[in-house]
């Protein structure tokens, strides 16, 4: 699934992204080297590696506090029946994008836990802590 090691490169480079942005940073040159840098990863990599890279883009929106709210089509039983049923037949993708529109309705630090779980699953182990790291800052407990 992953075009490595582009895809590690990507994913690093756009974890820093939002790290300059979350300290305000977007206009910087860092920030431009680190867009410039992104070019050459996100050329090799597999159109399905670039969706997973759009949606952990998303998720990392959250580890700011800033959630990307995303309107659904559906009432909130229907999305929060959609993620339990992506979760109990292990579909990772598919709760990750359940996620994507169920947040709000979720505690914080449950949805944290659940992305990282996710990326986890889907063997990408540095993802996954960024996301255990956060709730595990929102519920030490």
């Amino acid at each position: 699934m992953w075009t490595e090691p582009a895809y590690s490169r990507y994913e690093a480079l756009l974890k820093r992204l939002h790290e300059l942005n979350r300290q305000g940073k977007l206009d910087s040159p860092e920030a431009d080297r680190v867009r410039e840098a992104m070019e050459e990863p996100w050329s090799q990599l597999s159109e399905a590696d670039k969706a997973l890279l759009a949606g952990l883009s998303s998720d990392l929106s959250s580890l700011s506090g800033k959630e990307l709210v995303r309107d659904a089509e559906v009432d909130e039983c229907v999305l929060v029946a959609r993620a339990c049923e992506a979760f109990e037949h292990g579909n990772w993708c598919g709760l990750l994008e359940a996620l994507r529109y169920t947040h709000q309705h979720i505690p914080g630090e449950l949805v944290a836990y659940m992305r990282g779980r996710c990326w986890q699953e889907l063997g990408r182990s540095e993802a996954a802590f960024w996301f255990f790291e956060r709730a595990f800052g929102l519920s030490p407990s």
